[in-house]
């Protein structure tokens, strides 16, 4: 397991990269932009298949991502990663709480997504 245990100071460090968004969640109802400055960790667990990443937002960005997934159950949205559409899920309902994770990713896309998602690299890389 890969944790972003130093995400705040690495934030401190580069603040131009702390106002990036680099998670988008678009649906039929709107969509919501997530910076780095809503996440306060990233797990990315790599097995011999697929990977999942965890990501545990701030409480005002995982109120946000509660009112969005609300707003759009039993519709597919799209969940877009520097430009690219990562999946894109139907919501069956709210998602609530300040934590999620996306499944179901090759070991590589689970890599460069926690590496996003922590700011070891960026969407411009």
């Amino acid at each position: 397991m890969i944790r972003a245990t130093a995400l705040s100071a690495f934030l401190c460090a580069s603040p131009a990269l702390a106002n990036e968004t680099v998670l988008i969640f678009s649906g039929p109802s709107g969509s919501l932009d997530l910076g780095l400055t809503d996440m306060v960790d990233a797990k990315a667990t790599r097995l011999a298949g697929p990977a999942d990443v965890t990501i545990t937002l701030t409480e005002q960005a995982g109120q946000k991502l509660a009112d969005f997934t609300a707003a759009n159950v039993g519709k597919e949205i799209k969940v877009i990663v520097c430009g690219t559409v990562i999946f894109a899920p139907r919501i069956m309902e709210p998602i609530k709480g300040d934590a999620f994770t996306v499944a179901g990713l090759t070991a590589d896309q689970g890599l460069a997504l926690h590496d996003i998602l922590i700011g070891q690299s960026s969407c411009n890389e």
